[in-house]
């Protein structure tokens, strides 16, 4: 279940003589405070690296299709690609099906449990690290811009902070609109 939204106006360039007027009916995104990503028309490096993330998720659809044909599965029904923070993107069966991947050297089993089975093949594993890199970079080019927004509009509005359970977030406001959230 995600976390609370809140509003964000990202306008499409930054320089330290704008004022509030300028940001006034610009572009508007929802943030999960646990997750957030800067939309990718901000910034062409952006746009870029979500170009490249996007093929990389088409290429593990076909993956996982090609799977589905070599396991005599139905993709996306009896087998699915999904992603968590332990293992990245993964193929995950019912624990029922397992026995199609005994003695099948393709595949290389994660873990097994009561919900499913989950397992990789070369291919997915390649294909799930180049993402995982492209994910690490955008991360990294959105923080600059994060925090250049931030520099940059701080002298604009007034800044307030809290932390709760280990996490520190700044937001910019503007009376009780909140303008920008950061977890550090």
């Amino acid at each position: 279940m995600p976390g609370p939204k809140l509003t964000v106006y990202t306008p499409s360039r930054f320089s330290s003589d704008q004022s509030l007027a300028v940001l006034a009916g610009r572009e508007k995104l929802l943030v999960d405070i646990h997750e957030y990503l800067v939309k990718p028309s901000f910034d062409p490096n952006l746009s870029e690296l979500r170009e490249k993330m996007n093929e990389l998720e088409e290429k593990m659809q076909e993956v996982l299709k090609t799977a589905a044909r070599e396991l005599s599965l139905e993709a996306g029904k009896s087998i699915k690609l999904e992603c968590n923070a332990q293992y990245g993107h993964f193929f995950r069966i019912t624990y029922r099906e397992e026995k199609v991947l005994r003695n099948n050297l393709k595949y290389n089993v994660l873990e097994t449990q009561k919900n499913g089975v989950k397992f990789s093949n070369s291919k997915l594993k390649e294909l799930k690290e180049e993402y995982a890199k492209n994910r690490g970079e955008y991360e990294e080019a959105q923080d600059v811009i994060v925090k250049e927004i931030i520099n940059i509009t701080s002298g604009h509005f007034s800044m307030s902070s809290c932390a709760t359970g280990g996490e520190y977030a700044e937001a910019a406001q503007v009376g009780g609109t909140v303008l920008f959230w950061v977890l550090k």
